[in-house]
């Protein structure tokens, strides 16, 4: 079974999110002191975050993995990890020591914002890219569809 590059990208994102998502459900409280150490939110946004953040990212987990409606886990997943990247960057721009709770852990740990970041940075690359890569493909879906490309219809022979 030959697993796609497309797929192995979605699977991945699939598994981050829904680690990530379960965690976070495991330990709400735990969760919304790390919303809370960010300080970019009041105390009721950060128990609707606190709800609402894990949720989404299970939700986003699930459209990854069953891939429908196409592309939808994709934005989902791009658009988080670009909240969570702009966030994070906030966070160093203030010269803030806090654990990201990106996994729900809570607990204050001064060197994990800068790898936080690295990751939110990479995971957003991974979403955009897949994201890009499920656009332009042809399939029915695609408003490209059935558009002849003259370039590949060129052949040269010799």
């Amino acid at each position: 079974m030959k697993i796609s590059y497309p797929t192995l990208a979605r699977w991945i994102l699939a598994a981050v999110f829904g680690y990530a998502g379960w965690q976070k459900v495991k330990e709400p409280a735990a969760f919304a002191d790390s919303v809370a150490a960010y300080q970019l939110l009041g105390p009721v946004s950060i128990s609707l975050a606190a709800i609402a953040l894990p949720t989404l990212e299970l939700l986003t987990a699930v459209l990854l993995i069953i891939n429908r409606p196409r592309r939808l886990g994709t934005v989902a997943a791009a658009a988080m990890t670009a909240l969570f990247t702009v966030s994070l960057a906030s966070v160093l721009a203030r010269g803030l020591q806090i654990d990201c709770g990106c996994f729900g852990s809570g607990k204050a740990a001064p060197t994990s914002t800068w790898p936080a970041f690295a990751r939110a940075l990479l995971l957003f690359a991974i979403a955009t890219a897949l994201y890009l890569f499920e656009l332009l493909k042809r399939s029915p879906e695609s408003p490209t569809a059935g558009i002849s490309n003259p370039a590949s219809d060129v052949r040269i022979e010799k």
